[in-house]
């Protein structure tokens, strides 16, 4: 378990990391976006998500006082 400030204080979350990857749906990139001056912006583009191997790897405990 990892605690989270954005996560409600009332719900746990619990899974195992030996079945969660990062799966990339676009690689990364990096694109040129043009010059100012004597300096070359570039830009890194990705997507990539968080994929579960198995449904039973998750869980999760609500309604928490």
């Amino acid at each position: 378990m990892v605690p989270d400030r954005f996560m409600p204080t009332s719900v746990v979350y619990v899974g195992d990391n030996e079945y969660f990857s990062v799966a990339y749906l676009r690689p990364f990139q990096t694109l040129e976006m043009g010059r100012t001056a004597d300096g070359l912006k570039r830009v890194i583009i990705a997507e990539w998500t968080l994929r579960m191997k198995s449904q039973y790897s998750w869980a999760s405990i609500l309604a928490l006082t």
